[in-house]
């Protein structure tokens, strides 16, 4: 994923952590079987899809998909190395030096976009729900 040409995020290591967090994800699962089940939501969604201007200096992923939260609630501090990770029954919150990154897990289908033919898969903006935003 590429973020930067857009000046979606105000820090450009975040879309670093994006990378990284998609790169253990395909290794574990494949992309192909992970795309409509993890996808981008939130501030940097709406962005995606020409709601808002200012840049986002945090990201949100949503998971449907119980192995793969499971997954991340076991192993993601194996990869991602946050300086603190919380993690709740419906939520994992990661903190940085300099963003903070959560993945929910949502309970039934999504409506999602994919983002300019790219393998960028994001929650529909109008499905976002408002505390993500």
């Amino acid at each position: 994923m590429n973020y930067v040409n857009e000046q979606i995020f105000t820090d450009n290591r975040l879309n670093i952590l994006a990378d990284k967090l998609f790169y253990y994800l395909d290794e574990k699962f494949t992309f192909n079987s992970i795309k409509e089940k993890f996808l981008l939501t939130g501030k940097v969604a709406a962005l995606m899809q020409g709601h808002g201007t200012s840049p986002a200096s945090n990201f949100i992923f949503v998971t449907n998909d119980q192995e793969i939260y499971n997954f991340l609630l076991l192993r993601i501090n194996d990869f991602m190395k946050a300086k603190t990770v919380i993690k709740f029954k419906e939520r994992i919150v990661l903190d940085f030096d300099f963003c903070k990154i959560e993945i929910w897990k949502y309970n039934g289908n999504f409506s999602f976009v994919n983002f300019e033919n790219k393998e960028i898969y994001i929650e529909e903006y109008n499905k976002i729900q408002q505390i993500l935003l």
